[in-house]
C-alpha cells in the first residue's frame, strides 16, 4: 500500500511538472503569437508603406512623363554610345527613333556630328556642363534649324553618362532675323544712296554756277579767235592751223560746258532725223585718250546708207560716252570694243512692242540698232536685276555714282526707244543694244 502511495504521489508530481511544463509553453505561444502579430502588423505597414511609395513612384513617373510629353519640341536623353534611350512624344512624332543613333535621326548621317554642327554630347563631355547651340536638323525629312541645348546627366564620380537634349525650331525666327538683316542693309543702302543724291544736288548746283563762269570767257576767246582769224594773213599755214585748233580746242570745252549744264538741269529733247554714224564717231573720239591709254582696241561694223532716225545728237551722244566708258573700266588690261549700228525691224510681241497701243514698238516697224560689247569679266546676275537702279555701283570706291545707265536709260526711253545690257551669248563680255524708231522715208 505505501508503495502504491509512492507511485500515486509520483504521478501527481509528474503531473504537475507537466502541467507546468505546459503552462510555460502556452505562456510562450502567447508571447509568440503576440509577438507574431506585431510583426504581421509592421509587415502589414511595410506592404502599405511599399504600395504606396510604388503608387507615388508611378505617379511621379507618370508626371514626368506628362510633362515632357507635354513640350512642344523634341526632347530626348542620350547615352555616351549616342543611342537615344528616352524620347518625348514630339520627337517621336518628328522621326526620332529609341535605341537608334542620334546623328542618324536628326541629321541623316552615319558618324557624329563635326565641323559647322558641332556634336552637342561631345562638347557636354568634354566640358562637363551645359551646351547651347544652333544646328539643321532633318526632322520627318524636313530641313528646320534649331537651337539644341544639352544638359549633363553624372554618375558618382562626376563623369557624363547621360545628356539631356531639347531642340527648339528657331527656322520662323531665323528667317525673321534674316529679313530683319536684309532690310536693315537696304536700309543702309538707301540711307547711302540719299546721301549721294545730296551729294549730287551740290554737284549739279556747282557744276551748273562753274559752267556759266567758264561759258563767258569762252565766248571772249571764240571772239578773240574770230577776230585773230580774220585780222592775220593766212598765208602762214601754221598759224591758220593753230587758230583751228584753238578754235575746235574752245569749241570742245564749250561742249563739255553745255553737258555739265545738261547734266545739273532738266533740259527738253530736241529731236531732229538724223544719221547715227557721226554721233558714234562723235562718241568714239570723246573717249580716244582712254582707249588708247588703256590699249583697247575699236572694232566698227557700221551698215552702210543706214535710215535716220529721230535723234537729240547731244543727248544720245551722252549715253553712247557713258557706256564706252563702262566699257574701258572692264578693260583695265586692254582688249576690244566693237561697235555695230544696223537696221532692223521688230519682229516679235514682246513686253514693249506689239501688244498695246501704248507699247513703244509696233510689229513691222523699221528700227535702227546700236550695239556696244567689250571683252570685260561680264555680269552677274544681282548686278544685270540692278543696273539701271539709280546709285547702284560696282565702282563706288572709285568714285563711281550710279547715275550713269540710269540717266542712259532714261534718255533712251525719251526716245520712245530701249535699252538692254546683258552678256553676250558666245565668248566673255557685255553687250549694251539700243533700238531706236526709224524715221520715216519721207523723213
Amino acid at each position: 500500500m505505501k508503495n502504491e502511495i509512492e507511485k500515486l504521489k509520483e504521478i501527481i508530481k509528474n503531473f504537475e511538472e507537466k502541467e507546468l511544463r505546459w503552462k510555460k509553453l502556452a505562456e510562450a505561444v502567447s508571447e509568440a503569437n503576440a509577438y507574431a502579430a506585431i510583426l504581421v502588423a509592421e509587415l502589414e505597414n511595410k506592404n502599405e508603406a511599399l504600395a504606396n511609395s510604388q503608387k507615388l513612384s508611378n505617379e511621379r513617373k507618370e508626371f514626368i512623363e506628362n510633362v515632357i510629353n507635354s513640350l512642344e519640341s523634341p526632347f530626348y536623353v542620350i547615352n555616351t554610345r549616342f543611342e537615344i534611350i528616352l524620347a518625348n512624344k514630339a520627337a517621336i512624332e518628328r522621326g526620332v527613333i529609341l535605341g537608334k543613333h542620334c546623328y542618324e535621326c536628326t541629321h541623316k548621317v552615319n558618324e557624329p556630328c563635326h565641323g559647322k554642327d558641332p556634336c552637342p554630347l561631345q562638347e557636354v563631355m568634354k566640358l562637363k556642363k551645359s551646351v547651347k547651340m544652333d544646328h539643321v536638323h532633318y526632322l520627318n525629312n524636313k530641313e528646320v534649324i534649331v537651337e539644341v541645348h544639352g544638359d549633363p546627366i553624372f554618375d558618382e564620380d562626376g563623369n557624363v553618362v547621360k545628356m539631356i537634349e531639347y531642340a527648339i525650331d528657331i527656322t520662323e525666327r531665323k528667317n525673321y532675323e534674316n529679313r530683319l538683316k536684309n532690310a536693315y542693309e537696304k536700309l543702309k543702302e538707301v540711307q547711302e544712296q540719299l546721301i549721294q543724291a545730296g551729294k549730287m544736288v551740290v554737284v549739279g548746283e556747282l557744276a551748273s554756277g562753274i559752267a556759266h563762269e567758264v561759258k563767258n570767257p569762252l565766248a571772249i576767246i571764240l571772239q578773240g579767235i574770230d577776230y585773230l582769224d580774220k585780222k592775220i594773213s593766212s598765208n602762214d599755214a601754221n598759224i591758220t592751223s593753230a587758230l583751228k585748233y584753238m578754235n575746235d580746242a574752245v569749241h570742245r570745252a564749250d561742249g563739255i560746258i553745255r553737258g555739265l549744264l545738261d547734266f545739273s538741269t532738266s533740259s527738253n529733247l530736241t529731236l531732229v532725223c538724223m544719221r547715227v554714224e557721226p554721233i558714234i564717231e562723235s562718241a568714239l573720239f570723246l573717249v580716244k585718250n582712254l582707249l588708247d591709254k588703256n590699249k583697247i582696241k575699236v572694232e566698227k561694223e557700221i551698215e552702210k546708207n543706214l535710215a535716220q532716225a529721230k535723234l537729240d545728237k547731244s543727248k544720245l551722244e551722252q549715253v553712247l560716252v557713258n557706256i564706252f566708258l563702262n566699257a574701258i573700266s572692264e578693260m583695265p588690261d586692254g582688249g576690244t570694243l566693237t561697235v555695230r549700228a544696223f537696221a532692223d525691224k521688230v519682229t516679235q510681241i514682246s513686253e514693249e512692242a506689239g501688244r498695246r497701243v501704248t507699247d513703244r514698238f509696233e510689229l513691222g516697224q523699221p528700227v535702227i540698232v546700236i550695239e556696244v560689247e567689250d571683252t570685260g569679266h561680264g555680269l552677274s546676275e544681282e548686278v544685270k536685276e540692278k543696273i539701271f537702279v539709280p546709285f547702284f555701283t560696282t565702282k563706288r570706291a572709285k568714285g563711281g555714282t550710279g547715275l550713269g545707265l540710269g540717266i542712259a536709260k532714261n534718255i533712251i526711253e525719251q526716245h520712245s526707244g530701249k535699252i538692254t545690257i546683258d552678256n553676250k551669248p558666245q565668248g566673255q563680255g557685255a553687250r549694251v543694244r539700243i533700238t531706236i524708231k526709224a524715221c520715216a522715208a519721207n523723213g
